[in-house]
């Protein structure tokens, strides 16, 4: 639901309360897109383009996962989770927290840190104004989805959406000055670390 327009009410509904939506649908990509628009990539640009406004103008976390199956003939994974095990309650714990990465996995290597602070994983909060990205070779940083580099330097009063991707995968949001994600994070037991200091 990123295009200009009205959706029925219970859509909307659902829309305004859902932690996670679809940004990536191996039919639209590899059909669509690569046959009527001759590229491949246009969906989930456009997805990620339009959640990474939209998580700072509601001011709310969201993350993101792949199609639920793949319409072929074998499956292929479409979302990958940085889950503590392989079990039912920590991949959903896991999702809520954002630790996803959608069309590949490594995108998820990434590690951040904010003003020579710890490092952190995908879906974590953190605040200051220097930020630092340690990643695997070939990974493009996007800053509010433009590319910056490994290291640069954000507006502490401002929120800022840092996303990985590697080839054709991305990574859910690290939130860099997000108050709301932090307020999220602590309510499912995560370190004192994401709290800003009162200083700031």
């Amino acid at each position: 639901m990123i295009e200009d327009g009205r959706y029925p009410a219970d859509l909307e509904l659902l829309d305004s309360h859902a932690g996670a939506y679809e940004a990536f649908n191996l039919a639209i990509a590899d059909l669509r897109d690569r046959f009527l628009f001759f590229d491949r990539d246009r969906s989930i640009r456009r997805v990620f383009a339009a959640f990474d406004e939209r998580i700072r103008r509601e001011r709310r976390r969201m993350t993101p996962v792949g199609g639920s199956d793949s319409h072929g003939h074998h499956l292929r994974a479409t979302t990958f989770v940085l889950a503590s095990s392989n079990t039912r309650d920590a991949i959903l714990e896991a999702v809520r927290r954002g630790r996803t990465c959608v069309r590949s996995p490594e995108a998820c290597r990434a590690l951040l840190r904010v003003d020579g602070g710890p490092w952190s994983i995908v879906g974590d909060a953190r605040f200051g104004a220097d930020v630092e990205v340690r990643a695997p070779d070939g990974t493009e940083i996007l800053l509010n989805g433009e590319p910056v580099g490994r290291a640069f330097s954000v507006d502490p009063e401002i929120c800022s959406i840092v996303r990985t991707r590697v080839g054709r995968g991305y990574s859910a949001p690290f939130y860099v000055n997000c108050p709301f994600a932090a307020r999220r994070m602590r309510a499912g037991v995560l370190p004192e670390a994401v709290v800003p200091s009162p200083a700031r």
